[in-house]
C-alpha cells in the first residue's frame, strides 16, 4: 500500500466524508441534508474538472479529476448514509 493515488484518493473521500457528515449534525431534516450534498456535488466538479485541470500544477488531466471527484462522491455519499442511520436510531431510541 505504498501507491500516492491510493492514499490520494483515501484523503479525497474522507474530506467528502467529513464535509457531509460534519453538516449533517446541524439538522434533522433529511431535504436539508440533500441540499447540502448536491451543494457539494457542484462545489467538487467546478474544483476537479476546472480548477485543477487550469491552475493545478502539474496539470491534471480529466481520468485524474475523475479519480478524484469519484472518491470525493464516495465519502460523501457514505457521510450521508451514516449520518442519517445515526437520525434513525435517535428516532427509535426517542419513540421507545
Amino acid at each position: 500500500m505504498t501507491n500516492p493515488i491510493f492514499y490520494g484518493e483515501m484523503a479525497h473521500a474522507l474530506g467528502g466524508y467529513a464535509a457531509i457528515f460534519t453538516a449533517s449534525q446541524f439538522t434533522k431534516k433529511i431535504w436539508i441534508r440533500l441540499v447540502v450534498l448536491a451543494v457539494f456535488i457542484g462545489i467538487t466538479a467546478v474544483k476537479e474538472f476546472y480548477y485543477d485541470t487550469h491552475f493545478e500544477i502539474p496539470v491534471q488531466d480529466f481520468s485524474g479529476g475523475l479519480r478524484d471527484f469519484c472518491a470525493y462522491q464516495v465519502g460523501a455519499v457514505l457521510g450521508l448514509v451514516v449520518g442519517l442511520v445515526q437520525l434513525f436510531v435517535e428516532n427509535v431510541k426517542a419513540n421507545k
